[in-house]
C-alpha cells in the first residue's frame, strides 16, 4: 500500500530532473512491489548526459552509507539490498527521458521497522567518477516501513468427556489444541455445564497451570469437574480465549450423563426384595384362600350325598312290602338314582344328576 509519493521534480546543474522524488511504502516481509521512476533531461540542456543508478542505504542522522554486496550485508536489515534497479549506465540526450522500475523485494526475514534509502543518479563518464558526485547527484528518497507479520493463532483440535457415563464425580473433560500462528500462545477460557433444562449449574476454569504453547506445538490439556452431583444429562460448552493484541475465542460442546450407579442399584435391590416379599405373601394368602374353599366344598359336597344316602335307605324295599295295609293301593315306587361316583377326593354330583 503506498502511504506517500510525490511528483516532484529535482534540477540538477545540467537541467536534468528525476520524478517522483519521494517514495514511502508500508510492506511486510515477503511483499514485492514494483515502482517506475523517470529521469529526463531539459530540452535546454548541452551535449550527452551519462548517469549511473546507485542505491545506498540512510542510517537515522540521514547520512548515505556505502554500498554492502548482499552477501555480506546483513539482508534482514538492509534496504538497498532490498531494492532492485538497472545500474547500467543511463544515456540521455537534450529532451529524452527514461523510465527505470524500482522492484522492492522485501527479505522474508526483514526485521520489522522504518528503513530509508536513496537511489541518486551521478553523473560521470564512467562509475568511479560518478561515485565521486554522488553527494549532489539527482536523488530518489525511499522510506519503506516494515510491518510485523507475526500471527497470532490457534485452533481446537478436540474436546471431549472421557465418558458418556458417569456415576458420580470427577468429570474430566480434554481438549486440544493447536498453535498455528507464529507467537507462543497461552489459552485460557472456560467450561460451562448445564443441566438438561438449560440452567448453568457450574463452571470450570481452562488451562488453569497457565500452560503456553510454542509456534505449532500441539497439547491436550484437562479440566475436572468434582461438584457432579445432579442426576442426569449434561452440556459442556467450552469457551477458548488466546491473544494477547486482539482476543480471538472458540466454542464448541459435549454431552454425557451423570448416574449415580451405586444408589440406584442399592434403590433397585430394595424395591425388588420388596416386591418379591409382598407377591409371597400375597401367594400364600391366595394359596390358604383357595384351599379352604375346596375343603369347603369337599365336606358340603360330603354332607349332601351322606344325606342323599340317608333319604334312600329310608323308601320300601318291594311292593309286598309297600302294601301292608289291605284295600290300600301300592304307591308308585320312587326312580332309584345311581350311588355318587367319587373321583379321587372330589365328588362328581354331575354324574348322577344326568343319568
Amino acid at each position: 500500500m503506498v502511504v506517500l509519493s510525490a511528483a516532484i521534480s529535482v534540477r540538477a546543474a545540467d537541467d536534468a530532473q528525476v520524478y517522483p522524488v519521494v517514495i514511502d511504502y508500508e510492506l511486510f516481509p515477503g511483499d514485492i512491489e514494483v515502482r517506475d521512476v523517470t529521469l529526463a533531461r531539459s530540452p535546454e540542456a548541452i551535449g550527452l548526459g551519462q548517469y549511473f543508478p546507485m542505491v545506498r542505504n540512510v542510517d537515522a542522522d540521514g547520512v548515505a552509507q556505502s554500498f554492502e554486496h548482499f552477501s555480506v550485508a546483513d539482508r534482514s536489515t538492509s534496504l538497498a539490498n532490498w531494492m532492485n534497479v538497472s545500474r547500467a549506465q543511463v544515456q540521455l540526450l537534450p529532451g529524452e527521458q527514461r523510465v527505470l522500475p524500482i522492484t522492492f523485494d522485501i527479505h522474508y526475514r526483514a526485521k520489522p521497522g522504518t528503513y530509508h534509502a536513496i537511489v541518486a543518479f551521478p553523473e560521470g563518464h564512467n562509475r568511479a567518477a560518478a561515485e565521486e558526485r554522488i553527494d549532489s547527484a539527482l536523488k530518489v528518497f525511499v522510506t519503506i516501513v516494515v510491518g510485523d507479520p507475526a500471527k497470532e493463532s490457534a485452533s481446537l483440535t478436540q474436546f471431549r468427556a472421557t465418558s458418556a457415563f458417569f456415576g458420580s464425580a470427577p468429570v474430566t473433560f480434554e481438549y486440544g489444541v493447536e498453535n498455528g500462528g507464529d507467537l507462543e500462545v497461552v489459552p485460557r477460557g472456560r467450561i460451562l455445564i448445564y443441566d438438561r433444562r438449560g440452567h448453568e449449574v457450574d463452571s470450570l476454569p481452562l488451562n488453569g497451570e497457565g500452560a503456553s504453547l510454542a509456534p505449532e506445538e500441539s497439547k491436550t490439556l484437562a479440566s475436572v469437574w468434582e461438584a457432579a452431583s445432579r442426576i442426569g444429562r449434561h452440556k459442556a460448552l467450552l469457551v477458548l480465549e488466546y491473544g494477547s493484541g486482539q482476543t480471538a475465542s472458540i466454542h464448541d460442546t459435549e454431552f454425557f450423563w451423570v448416574i449415580p450407579w451405586v444408589p440406584l442399584l442399592a434403590v433397585f435391590f430394595v424395591t425388588l426384595f420388596l416386591a418379591l416379599y409382598l407377591v409371597s405373601r400375597w401367594h400364600e394368602r391366595y394359596a390358604f384362600a383357595h384351599r379352604a374353599r375346596i375343603h369347603a366344598w369337599h365336606q358340603e359336597a360330603a354332607e349332601k350325598h351322606s344325606a342323599r344316602k340317608q333319604r334312600v335307605k329310608g323308601l320300601p324295599s318291594s311292593p309286598a312290602h309297600s302294601s301292608a295295609r289291605a284295600g290300600e293301593p301300592n304307591p308308585t315306587p320312587l326312580p332309584q338314582k345311581p350311588p355318587l361316583r367319587v373321583q379321587g377326593n372330589v365328588v362328581d354330583l354331575r354324574k348322577r344328576d344326568e343319568t
